[in-house]
């Protein structure tokens, strides 16, 4: 019965995930952005993503660096208090995907044009 209500519960937060916008992630890829919505189910998913909504927002805005645009990620990640595993494990993933692989991202909406 354990099991079983562990796949209930798996398969509402697809089915929640298909309903929503989900914007942890690189745009292009769908695995890394589902990958980050299943390991922030015990987080505050919420929060989190709308931290990436405005990070996404700001690597569309040129005219500021990626360096600004992380620092304001990290910092609005390290303001969501939760719990051990999100604060020291998925929080920390999250600030420094984008500092090591965003350089290619940074301004990609105007490239696109």
């Amino acid at each position: 019965m354990f099991h079983i209500s562990k796949i209930f519960l798996l398969l509402i937060t697809v089915h929640h995930s298909w309903t929503s916008k989900y914007y942890c992630g690189p745009s292009d890829n769908a695995f890394y952005r589902f990958l980050s919505q299943l390991l922030t189910i015990p987080c505050e998913q919420h929060r989190i993503n709308s931290c990436c909504l405005k990070h996404d927002q700001c690597y569309d805005d040129c005219s500021v660096t990626q360096l600004a645009c992380d620092t304001l990620f990290c910092d609005c990640l390290k303001n969501i208090s939760t719990n051990f595993y999100c604060r020291r494990i998925i929080q920390p993933i999250h600030c420094n995907f984008p500092q090591w692989f965003g350089k290619s991202y940074k301004c990609n909406s105007q490239r696109e044009r």
